[in-house]
């Protein structure tokens, strides 16, 4: 499993009961995670040696077009990786991703406030993985092989794992 182990993984999901099954998985798994709901509860500080970014794209604050959630996302990007980081993968977790995946990731790409910019952004519907929390031990397997499997098919992430730069 490529999942780094030393607290290198963040969830940003506002609503903790969708995010409650990750943690699980990644928990039952050794992988410890930092958990914050992208409003009140963020860090007071950005955070360095981040691998893994676990992203809601949406957040029930109503926003609803896709430049306010593109500048939701962004805020909360640049409050958590710290300018320092290193390489890093945004994994966007949602339910909604729709058309918003394609702008966010170009917005990524292009905007000079994200000072790092990932590696790369791969997406993870939520319900591909989990129907409910107690389904979580069902999902365990396929969602880690998930994850490897969007990580070495990725050529550009592919290349770090050959250099260990996203391994524990």
């Amino acid at each position: 499993m490529i999942l780094p182990k030393n607290g290198s993984v963040v969830i940003v999901d506002d609503m903790y009961k969708e995010a409650l099954p990750l943690i699980q998985v990644l928990s039952q798994n050794a992988v410890p995670v930092y958990y914050f709901d992208g409003k009140k509860n963020m860090p007071s500080e950005p955070l360095k040696n981040i691998r893994l970014l676990f992203l809601d794209m949406r957040y029930a604050d109503g926003v609803a077009n896709t430049k306010d959630t593109i500048s939701t996302l962004m805020s909360i990007i640049e409050c958590i990786v710290h300018k320092d980081n290193g390489p890093y993968i945004i994994l966007v977790w949602s339910k909604h991703d729709g058309e918003d995946l394609e702008v966010f990731k170009e917005a990524v790409k292009n905007d000079d406030g994200i000072i790092v910019k990932p590696l790369t952004i791969l997406n993870l519907e939520k319900k591909e993985c989990f129907e409910t929390v107690h389904n979580v031990n069902e999902k365990v397997q396929e969602f880690l092989e998930a994850l490897d499997e969007i990580a070495v098919t990725n050529e550009t992430v592919a290349s770090k794992l050959e250099h260990s730069t996203l391994r524990d």
